[in-house]
């Protein structure tokens, strides 16, 4: 009487634990989650990317407007740990080119943040369509 008990407490307490186990994980969910992984710090590389890069904007922005409420004709142009003298329209036209160049990489790095989150929802609904809520992939 006592082995009937036993295996009846063993089968009532299952769980999720017994569930996760009757689920076995293949070498091909391991890499589904494995990637998962890989996407999600390549997703925080580019949002910091794409931070780095809309602080340029904005430091460039502020340095335009500062060059249109400037009275002198001279100005000075700093590239690295160089100055160059400059008039007031070749400052304006390397700006205006130095901003086309960081909304064209803005453009690209969110590109490619969005084909990585497409991806993640992609092996994200193929594991929890299996694992159900035993598998966070929360960040």
């Amino acid at each position: 009487s006592s082995s009937s008990s036993s295996s009846s407490s063993s089968s009532s307490s299952k769980g999720a634990c017994g569930r996760m186990a009757e689920l076995s994980v293949t070498r091909e969910d391991q890499d589904r989650m494995n990637e998962f992984g890989a996407l999600q710090d390549r997703r925080d590389e580019l949002e910091a990317d794409i931070k780095a890069l809309q602080g340029q904007v904005t430091v460039l922005q502020d340095a335009q407007s500062e060059v249109e409420s400037v009275l002198e004709s001279n100005l000075y142009l700093g590239i690295g740990d160089c100055f160059l003298s400059c008039d007031e329209d070749a400052v304006t036209a390397f700006c205006e080119r130095r901003n086309e160049k960081l909304q064209e990489q803005l453009a690209a790095l969110r590109e490619e943040a969005g084909q990585v989150a497409e991806r993640q929802v992609e092996l994200k609904d193929l594991l929890t369509a299996k694992f159900g809520n035993m598998i966070n992939l929360e960040k």
